[in-house]
């Protein structure tokens, strides 16, 4: 146990049934960082670890190895362009990802002790232990983050249909088995506040507008006045995000600003918005926002619990369709088709209601709680039921052509980063 132990740590000391030995050569060079041909072994020895077979023939061995040090190359290549693009996370990411990964970690092992023993006998402290996981974990957030940022900009390259089947055959066994589906149509309501209420929330924003051009303290201003409690006590700050992540009316706004300038009074659903754009880098953004939500009143939720009703009872009737109701009457933010949504996944709200659903019924409405504490309220009309089996190519298709898709739209980015980046490959 310890022997193996030793290796689900990835740490090479000369354990003594392995053939690898530490061997600190230079292998390759990314502008002015080497990897080294002790990394490689470790990385064998860590892949060996998880169960993949690593050949032991000397020249399959060389050539996988060789592969290993390709994508340590890639991901060096990467991780450099983010630093140089000033890509950051927070500590917190990396906490996160770093408990989790000792978590996994402590799982392979009988007990804490024997995890504690086995990495004694690596000459690591827990403490360095924890350090050498943290910054890896750190770069692979960059990087990650540094190809989320690129992907708006991607355009997802040609996939056959032999490379889909390929795929298929060779990833189903991991696919496991296919959980029960249900697909439906979906109506919610969300409560509108009068025009009184809009005119009063509108006056606010335009008075703290007003503050904010004559140079109050932005932040300080978020935290007075914004309604936005998952960022009013951060003085607004919506952190680094790109096209896709907000309502429409917001990003349009903050996409047109340039660093250090401020929006108009910007109207979503969610309320009135003014917008401080802090940076900018390739195509994200970084913002900071104060929300005044327009005040909702009694007979406001009760005229939207009104308008679920009457909308759930007209798709009984058949008088309408759900779809033509929810383009008239449905939140814009929502989203209106659900297909082939898992059961065991569902929302407790949905799960509740839909666990006995047949096809064609219409269940609803029911209450669900969206973000700010928000009352709406949902009309589903079920279209598809799907049971539990196991999957099929044509069950997957568009997924892994969309998925392979973009993994060669990211290879073909690596491929061009590295052509603009200096590199040296010593063996």
């Amino acid at each position: 146990m310890l022997r193996a132990a030793v290796a689900a740590l990835f740490l090479v000391q000369g354990s003594p049934d392995t053939t690898l030995t530490r061997v600190d050569r230079v292998v390759a060079v990314v502008r002015d960082t080497v990897i080294l041909e002790s990394e490689i072994q470790e990385q064998l020895l860590e892949l060996q670890a998880m169960g993949v077979d690593v050949p032991r023939d000397p020249l399959a061995r060389e050539a996988f190895g060789r592969r290993i040090l390709e994508q340590k190359i890639d991901e060096l290549v990467v991780l450099l362009r983010a630093r140089e693009e000033n890509i950051t996370v927070t500590d917190a990411e990396v906490d996160a990802a770093l408990d989790e990964q000792l978590s996994r970690i402590r799982r392979r092992f009988d007990s804490e002790f024997e995890f504690l023993r086995a990495l004694e006998a690596t000459g690591r402290t827990l403490a360095e232990f924890r350090l050498q996981l943290g910054q890896r974990a750190r770069n692979e957030r960059l990087i990650q983050r540094f190809l989320e940022s690129r992907q708006s900009e991607l355009i997802p390259e040609p996939v056959s249909p032999g490379e889909i089947e390929q795929f298929f055959e060779t990833q189903k066994a991991a696919f496991g088995p296919k959980a029960a589906t249900i697909s439906f149509v979906q109506i919610v309501i969300r409560p509108q506040p009068s025009e009184e209420a809009r005119a009063r929330a509108r006056a606010e924003a335009e008075e703290v507008l007003a503050q904010a051009r004559a140079g109050a303290d932005f932040e300080v201003l978020a935290r007075r006045h914004s309604d936005d409690s998952a960022t009013r006590d951060e003085g607004g700050d919506l952190g680094w995000f790109r096209r896709g992540m907000m309502v429409k009316p917001f990003e349009e706004a903050a996409y047109r600003l340039r660093p250090g300038e401020l929006s108009g009074v910007v109207e979503t659903s969610f309320g009135f918005h003014i917008i401080k754009l802090e940076r900018v880098r390739s195509g994200e953004r970084r913002a900071r926002h104060i929300l005044i939500r327009s005040d909702l009143a009694d007979a406001d939720i009760a005229r939207a619990a009104a308008l679920a009703d009457s909308l759930a009872q007209s798709l009984r009737e058949g008088t309408a369709a759900a779809s033509e109701l929810a383009a008239r009457f449905g939140d814009p933010e929502e989203q209106v088709d659900v297909q082939k949504f898992p059961r065991d996944r569902l929302p407790a709200a949905y799960a509740e209601r839909l666990q006995n659903a047949q096809l064609g019924d219409v269940v609803g409405p029911l209450e669900i709680q969206a973000p700010g504490n928000v009352r709406k309220w949902a009309v589903l009309h079920v279209t598809d039921l799907e049971p539990a089996g196991e999957w099929t190519l044509d069950d997957l298709r568009d997924t892994i052509r969309a998925q392979l898709g973009r993994e060669k739209a990211l290879a073909k980015l690596v491929r061009k980063l590295r052509q603009e980046t200096y590199v040296e490959i010593r063996i």
